[in-house]
């Protein structure tokens, strides 16, 4: 497949994106015959035939010696680990945000900083009319874009966060602010700027930006908050 050819159905493949928030697209061809009504249950032929097809000419762009990659098979009706630990539920990124092994971490922390960023991300990043994209792991099935995951190696969302906030993940705010950027920066590499994700994704951080204005100059540590048990986190995912 030339490289035109793989730039079309890629562009094709990320429009649909934007179907499932109700925006205009302009999908055909191939993808357009897509049928996803059994997608819980069964992938079709054709998703499996596009997913072979993208695998190979997504590797062979970006990632030209990388054999562990190549060789990929993503389970959708089941789970796949990926060459850099992420583990597919399938389709959608199991995101981690608690560390199972304590043992070589710093004790919990927090900061006024990391207060201040929970409350914006609680109180108006997450309820931000373009937000919704960005809310979730990305559901590769659903959407559509069976490549994403091939593309997009350090996946992050909104809700994974907060639970890390929740959860006293972060030692220090730049740590929070750095998963927030990844949002963005997965969200320009893997969306076209026609694409309506890409500029949802451009309004959102530029909301993002002018809220951090009034975050305190200086981090200071504060007492920490009580820490969520795992369990409450995991019934806020489900």
């Amino acid at each position: 497949m030339t490289e035109n050819n793989f730039n079309h159905h890629s562009s094709h493949a990320t429009s649909i994106f934007a179907d499932s928030f109700n925006v205009a697209s302009h999908d055909d061809d191939m993808i357009e015959e897509i049928s996803m009504k059994n997608y819980d249950d069964n992938i079709d032929d054709e998703i499996k035939f596009i997913t072979e097809e993208l695998i190979e000419n997504v590797i062979d762009k970006a990632h030209d010696d990388d054999d562990e990659w190549r060789s990929i098979q993503i389970d959708f009706d089941g789970e796949t680990i990926l060459p850099n630990g992420i583990r597919l539920i399938k389709g959608v990124a199991e995101m981690v945000f608690y560390r199972e092994d304590e043992s070589n971490i710093p004790p919990p922390r927090f900061t006024n900083q990391l207060n201040f960023l929970k409350t914006i991300l609680t109180k108006y990043i997450c309820r931000y009319k373009t937000a919704v994209p960005f809310l979730n792991p990305v559901d590769s099935v659903r959407l559509k874009i069976p490549h994403y995951y091939l593309v997009i190696r350090k996946p992050m969302d909104l809700n994974t966060v907060k639970n890390r906030l929740n959860f006293l993940w972060y030692q220090s705010a730049n740590e929070c602010i750095s998963d927030i950027r990844q949002i963005f920066k997965n969200c320009y590499q893997f969306n076209s700027p026609k694409d309506y994700v890409y500029s949802a994704g451009k309004k959102l951080e530029e909301f993002f930006d002018e809220k951090l204005t009034d975050m305190p100059p200086v981090e200071e540590e504060i007492p920490c908050p009580p820490k969520q048990s795992i369990e409450e986190c995991i019934s806020k995912i489900e």
